[in-house]
């Protein structure tokens, strides 16, 4: 394996870590702050069912980089596919009848698109080291901020560094930019509101549910499904995002395990199981979450769970439910939304429920700038990376 693909794996198992370091919160933050879990218990359904969602699901959405911000490559022929990488190839997408054939650049191992910025995988080396170093330091700071968001700025950075110093015209689609734009200022504010009429109801229902200790293990227990759920969909999605280029760009290979025994009672006993790029990514993916969850973790679990507000059972159930029906609702409309920001936006709901004095606004504020300053962040970062990788590595 070459240097490049080395750095290229480094790079995004830092940000498969900063996943677990930055946005566990979102599946325990409300389960410590309530007071249904202690951290080190909580950060176990972290990575148990992180690690479960990435190594049984991570495979179905895994992307390259970009997330349609940087547009695959077109092609005619294999002639450019193979000029990036002599297994890629092909794939006619035109109507039989076209006038011209036109197509897509794909691996032939996965059928994955390969993006623009892999003609220069310094790019993609530049794109993963901004994101992963400027979620590294937001996550020291205790802010809980977006990967998504952290990443989708560094892959427009990694666009436009490709237009500035590699001489290349890396197209970058706007207009999905605008819609991400809308998207995160939208979804914390429903989940706000949701959150809020959520608190009162869950209140009405549990207050006829019986006897205090059967409304107490019921709370406990949707809460905690709810921490499950979350932290699943974290690793099977976040993770297979973080790990896909790896399997896009076909810098992880296939492996082949194979082994036999012989025995008076059993016979001759083969295996010959193969384990695919996919699942190879999803795999280290889902352990460096767990590891920064581990290692990282806490401090932004702390600050969602009563940094912004002090959280009560319930007012955790509210909080987890309102993000979780908010994600679920624009997901449906081909909307990608940040989990971070609609379980903050939630948590600020269920705050507002006891008056804006309970509700710590300077917290608020640091979060805010940190959710401005991820994106705009990550695309500087990823330019100036870009460009000091120029200079020091081979193309």
């Amino acid at each position: 394996m070459d240097p490049l693909s080395i750095l290229i794996i480094g790079a995004c198992l830092l940000v498969a870590w900063n996943i677990g370091a930055n946005d566990a919160s979102n599946a325990i933050g409300t389960t410590v702050g309530g007071g249904i879990l202690p951290f080190h218990k909580a950060v176990i359904i972290v990575v148990v069912f992180a690690l479960l969602g990435a190594t049984l699901e991570g495979y179905k959405v895994m992307k390259t980089v970009g997330k349609g911000i940087v547009p695959a490559v077109e092609c005619e022929t294999d002639e450019p596919c193979r000029a990036i990488n002599a297994e890629y190839t092909c794939a006619i997408t035109s109507p039989p009848n076209a006038k011209v054939t036109t197509g897509e650049c794909r691996s032939h191992v996965n059928g994955q698109k390969i993006i623009y910025l892999e003609k220069d995988r310094r790019a993609v080396l530049a794109a993963f080291l901004a994101a992963g170093v400027f979620m590294l330091a937001i996550t020291a700071l205790k802010i809980p901020t977006s990967t998504t968001q952290a990443l989708i700025g560094a892959v427009a950075g990694a666009g436009i560094g490709l237009n500035l110093f590699g001489g290349m015209p890396a197209p970058i689609n706007y207009a999905i930019l605008k819609t991400m734009l809308v998207s995160w200022v939208l979804s914390p504010l429903c989940s706000m509101v949701l959150a809020y009429v959520l608190y009162h109801f869950f209140n009405r229902i549990l207050a006829r549910s019986g006897s205090r200790a059967t409304t107490s293990a019921l709370v406990k227990v949707l809460t905690l499904v709810a921490a499950m759920a979350v932290a699943y969909n974290l690793g099977a999605n976040d993770v297979a995002n973080a790990m896909g280029p790896l399997v896009g760009s076909n810098v992880l290979n296939e492996y082949a395990l194979k082994g036999g025994w012989s025995s008076v009672e059993s016979g001759h006993v083969y295996i010959d199981l193969h384990v695919l790029p996919t699942m190879v990514g999803a795999l280290l993916g889902g352990v460096c979450l767990g590891l920064g969850a581990i290692m990282f973790g806490r401090g932004v679990v702390e600050t969602m769970g009563g940094g912004i507000t002090t959280l009560g059972p319930v007012s955790a159930l509210g909080a987890q439910f309102a993000s979780a029906i908010t994600v679920y609702v624009f997901i449906q409309q081909g909307i990608p939304v940040s989990t971070t920001q609609a379980i903050v936006g939630g948590v600020i709901g269920v705050g507002l429920t006891k008056g804006t004095r309970t509700v710590n606004l300077r917290t608020i504020r640091n979060i805010m700038l940190g959710w401005l300053a991820t994106p705009i962040s990550g695309a500087v970062l990823s330019i100036a990376f870009y460009y000091i990788l120029r200079q020091v590595l081979p193309a």
